[in-house]
């Protein structure tokens, strides 16, 4: 990050939990743009191949935004797709 908070940021994460009704596990990659001290917008993407259990074959992909309020809390909101590939 620079000095004035902007910069790029990256993440991986292993989720568990439900899709749609369907349990189990997955992989989803981030990708996003610090724009100053309290904001962060993105994509993220569900990996091809990393659902387990009832969540084999999810695909999925959606942007976000993250605000900080003045007292330092996030709120972030999504929009995203899926769908499942058998």
């Amino acid at each position: 990050l620079h000095t004035d908070g902007t910069g790029i940021s990256t993440g991986i994460e292993r989720i568990e939990g439900s899709v749609d009704g369907r349990a189990g596990a997955f992989v989803l990659t981030a990708h996003g743009r610090n724009h100053g001290q309290d904001c962060v917008t993105g994509i993220w993407t569900v990996q091809p191949e990393s659902g387990t259990g009832e969540l084999v074959g999810l695909r999925a992909r959606g942007t976000f935004t993250a605000v900080a309020d003045a007292d330092g809390r996030w709120r972030a909101d999504d929009e995203f797709v899926y769908w499942f590939e058998n």
